[in-house]
């Protein structure tokens, strides 16, 4: 049994939120459940009869495993979820469960393995051990969900920020990115911080809606959909001929068939030729026949903005549609921004300025780690005058300085006391976590870093950004 009491650390002012945990921008939807989002705009009602907003406790979650999460594999374990508590965290153990049964869980991440605070993957389950689809915290129903510990991140944010501008880019084209949700977490009895609970990338109604692949060319259709992943082979996939590393994230590797890596394989292929290569011309305008643009955009225009130091290159996803649905190859959704938004102190990535290939692929020699359809892109007059529209359409309000502003006061706001509960355990302020480039001697002296580095890169990006838009 999970035995809340003695163990909980101190601490508990009245914490301020909606339910959901996160921050109500204008025109963004941070779920797709009933939680409320007031916009932010002024309503022109006189601002002494506007009521302050309230901040609710963020839920909690209680997990035991029996011995400890094991790292060679995933480790069966009960876990308990608490929506509605006093915000004190000492009165856990009469609170109501929202939902409490088996999972199985395992340890996330790569580099971020090396920190004491540890990123799990987690799979809900019934009682016969098989999948269950559940609404954890208020998301979509679905069994898998990653809980990402930010540790060497101080702001605690940066990550939900970028998910947070990912769904507001995609309010406009329907492209699905992650929901999150706060909570804080307990390991049999242990406090463990802060978490963002985070929905895994995969197939799903409610997540990339797509079409199982045929598993034969005489069985139905092979063209889709898939879901692929650019990570310098942290997994199992094949390289082009161009070079380009591709892993299989959908189906899995064993799932594969012959005729789907074949068709996807071939595709690829075809799919950089049209492209030109990366010692040969450009290629034309045609590669909207290929390429879903609005989200090859997105996805760059996300990750230069975040000045993204693994963008484009590591955790990169990618998914191709069946031909039925248009068959194109779609960029996203977004994934893994914790030593983005200058949070390195390696390959320059601490700038605000200058193009993300060029900064940090050409400061430690990495430019051939990004697949040279990007560079091929930029070179193209089109995609520049399209991308220049695109980015000055966001700036006009999902992501102005006034939005993204904001957006951290939300977080901060929602924050308040569980960031220092989250201190108290892992005291990571004013002391060098790799790979900070700025330490803060306090979480406000983060986020004001935070703040300022977002709106300087914005405003470079406003200045530099090449094309022209004609809209």
């Amino acid at each position: 049994m999970l035995l809340i009491g003695a163990c909980t650390p101190q601490g508990g002012m009245q914490l301020h939120g909606d339910d959901s945990g996160q921050p109500s921008i204008a025109g963004s939807d941070t779920s797709a459940d009933t939680d409320s989002n007031a916009p932010l705009k002024d309503s022109g009602t006189p601002v002494e009869t506007v009521p302050e907003k309230t901040y609710p406790p963020i839920g909690v979650v209680l997990i035991d495993t029996d011995g400890g999460v094991s790292w060679s594999g995933e480790t069966n374990a009960w876990m308990e979820v608490i929506r509605s508590h006093d915000g004190t965290l000492t009165d856990l153990m009469q609170a109501d469960r929202t939902w409490r049964g088996p999972i199985g869980i395992e340890i996330h991440g790569s580099s971020s393995t090396g920190f004491p605070k540890l990123g799990y993957r987690i799979e809900i389950r019934d009682e016969a051990g098989e999948d269950e689809e559940h609404g954890l915290l208020g998301m979509n129903e679905e069994s898998d969900f990653v809980f990402h510990g930010p540790y060497s991140d101080k702001t605690l944010i940066r990550n939900a920020m970028a998910y947070q501008f990912a769904r507001l880019m995609a309010e406009d084209t329907g492209h699905w990115q992650p929901n999150t949700r706060w909570t804080e977490v307990f390991i049999d009895d242990s406090y463990q911080g802060v978490y963002l609970v985070v929905e895994r990338i995969k197939r799903d109604n409610l997540r990339l809606d797509l079409n199982v692949p045929a598993e034969t060319n005489t069985g139905g259709d092979v063209t889709g959909g898939y879901i692929l992943k650019i990570d310098q082979h942290r997994g199992d996939g094949w390289t082009t001929s161009q070079g380009t590393p591709i892993d299989y994230h959908y189906p899995k590797t064993e799932d594969l068939t012959l005729a789907q890596t074949t068709y996807l394989q071939t595709h690829f292929e075809d799919f950089e030729d049209s492209l030109g290569s990366s010692t040969g011309p450009v290629g034309d305008d045609s590669y909207g026949d290929w390429i879903d643009v609005e989200s090859f955009i997105d996805t760059y225009l996300l990750n230069e903005l975040a000045l993204n130091i693994d963008g484009l290159r590591l955790s990169a996803y990618l998914y191709k549609t069946a031909d039925e649905n248009g068959g194109l190859l779609a960029a996203g959704p977004a994934w893994d921004f914790n030593l983005a938004f200058g949070n390195a102190d390696y390959c320059d990535a601490w700038y605000t300025s200058g193009f993300t290939i060029d900064v940090v692929g050409g400061s430690c020699g990495i430019q051939d780690q990004y697949p040279f359809w990007w560079n091929n892109l930029r070179a193209t007059t089109s995609w520049e005058n399209q991308a220049r529209c695109r980015w000055e359409t966001l700036r006009e309000d999902r992501l102005s300085d006034l939005h993204i502003s904001l957006m951290i006061d939300e977080y901060q706001n929602t924050l308040a006391t569980v960031e220092a509960r989250d201190q108290a355990k892992w005291n990571t302020l004013g002391v060098y976590v790799w790979p900070n480039y700025f330490i803060g001697d306090t979480w406000p002296e983060e986020l004001e870093y935070l703040e300022d580095w977002v709106l300087n890169r914005a405003q470079w990006l406003d200045d530099w950004l090449p094309g022209t838009c004609n809209e």
